[in-house]
């Protein structure tokens, strides 16, 4: 889904840089740069938006980057097929940015937000445990929102992710405490609903990122705390406490589902270089 909104976008940028009259096979090298001199520099953002005030310009590197990954795929597949004789954006090259190092919770603040949530409202005591499932599976929203009764073993305490980003299943353990939490949603949930979905709504509908995400920054606020919260800040968080712990990240990337280590190496750079230094003080 998110994959099909993406290339929605960039088919659209296209639309906009060139107009209705120029042809895809009309595209030539400079063409292809000077598009993506317009997404980083005049490209507007939010322009049919009526709640921001401020219409931002260009995209950051690291989104035209994704969108130069997509045009490559979306032309290969023409040249493919014959409607192209080339094509032009395999010619042009990532754009290099400065990379920000990830933002992570400390445990104070994981404890924090888990503190918050008042258990006996059956959608905070939900959040709470999909709040413990994202950290202790290190997955990803996605993946964690997809779970059936079915995917999680119980007596073995793993899970079984299913619907990943590579299309490949995963399994992964889990503590005794999660799986008895997960054990009770469920029990919950087959009382009030027919569903076979782990997390849903308070009507028994699927949940969504978005909703989960704005459920928990909103308990957050009420108690007057100052965390901006996202579902992949428990990934990462969990992940840095791995490596600080000597955690081998080779088991990292499989847990993480990473389809190559040098992913895992490179968004972890930063805690693999103060271990690395940690590791030669003390060995």
């Amino acid at each position: 889904e998110g994959t099909i909104q993406l290339y929605r976008i960039v088919f659209n940028d296209l639309k906009v840089f060139f107009g209705n009259d120029k042809l895809l096979n009309e595209i030539d090298l400079n063409d292809a740069r000077s598009f993506f001199s317009w997404q980083l520099n005049d490209k507007v953002l939010h322009d049919n938006s009526n709640i921001r005030q401020i219409k931002n310009q260009g995209v950051q590197a690291s989104s035209a980057n994704t969108y130069l990954i997509k045009l490559r795929a979306a032309f290969n597949l023409l040249f493919k097929e014959g409607l192209l004789e080339n094509n032009v954006f395999v010619e042009i090259k990532n754009i290099k940015f400065q990379k920000k190092k990830i933002k992570t919770l400390s445990i104070e603040e994981i404890k924090t937000i888990l503190n918050a949530f008042d258990q006996t409202y059956y959608s905070q005591y939900r959040s709470y445990v999909l709040l413990y499932t994202l950290f202790d599976s290190m997955g990803r929203i996605q993946e964690v929102l997809h779970l059936t009764e079915s995917d999680i073993d119980f007596e073995r305490r793993a899970i079984t992710f299913q619907k990943t980003k590579n299309k490949c299943f995963r399994i992964v353990p889990i503590s005794k405490k999660t799986c008895q939490m997960l054990q009770t949603l469920i029990m919950e949930n087959k009382e009030a609903f027919n569903t076979d979905l782990v997390f849903v709504t308070n009507h028994g509908k699927p949940l969504k990122p978005d909703t989960f995400r704005t459920h928990v920054n909103r308990i957050l606020k009420e108690k007057g705390i100052n965390i901006d919260f996202h579902p992949h800040l428990l990934r990462h968080s969990a992940s840095q406490l791995f490596l600080e712990q000597s955690g081998n990240i080779k088991v990292l990337q499989v847990l993480l589902g990473h389809s190559d280590l040098s992913i895992t190496s490179r968004v972890y750079a930063h805690v693999l270089d103060s271990t690395l230094i940690e590791q030669h003080n003390q060995f």
